[in-house]
């Protein structure tokens, strides 16, 4: 199983860490990892895919909507948007970008506020959408001391998700959840359901 580990904000080494120790013993390989920028560079974005559907996104938000749909489908497919975007959209990147069977999704929103914040939480919501939308398993994690806490948005979402990634109890949700499991996995008291 190829996994790619998203964080649309700060993909801290630890976290990476975690993924990789929970995903390698089952046979899984990190195929790529992407940290979104945020806030995201509108305007850049725009300007890279002008000519294209989504040239207004910096100014509608229907088109930063199917926009962020879009990259979701590719996250999981592969397709030359990610390729055309790269630059202005991730702050960091590394592997290679192609189809892949799950999709670990890390959310950290620490020190986005007002129209910042709602710009990125709509660009996320249509992310989830389209990863969702595609056969590839997706899970949320974070870490016990996450705070925020994501969970909630990512149970919004309905994104399964892990809550105690830095136990070995979540490393093994991890697992399971790219298996099929579903609802929020975890020890801590944030979580909404059971696994």
């Amino acid at each position: 199983m190829k996994i790619d580990p998203t964080n649309p904000a700060d993909l801290s080494a630890q976290i990476a860490t975690a993924i990789r120790d929970a995903v390698e013993p089952a046979g899984a390989e990190i195929a790529w990892i992407a940290v979104v920028r945020a806030p995201l560079p509108l305007e850049k974005l725009a300007d890279a895919v002008d000519g294209t559907r989504f040239a207004r996104l910096d100014r509608k938000r229907e088109d930063l909507k199917l926009f962020g749909e879009r990259l979701g489908r590719q996250f999981a497919r592969g397709g030359g948007l990610i390729e055309r975007v790269q630059g202005e959209l991730f702050s960091s990147s590394r592997g290679e970008y192609g189809p892949v069977e799950g999709i670990v999704f890390i959310r950290d929103r620490e020190g986005l506020e007002g129209e910042e914040k709602a710009l990125q939480d709509h660009f996320e919501s249509a992310l989830i959408s389209g990863m969702l939308s595609t056969d590839v398993k997706v899970v949320g994690v974070e870490r016990r001391d996450t705070d925020p806490s994501q969970i909630r948005f990512m149970a919004d979402h309905d994104l399964p998700s892990v809550d105690d990634l830095d136990l070995v109890a979540g490393k093994t949700a991890l697992v399971y959840v790219l298996l099929g499991a579903e609802g929020q996995c975890g020890g801590s008291a944030r979580r909404t359901s059971s696994c």
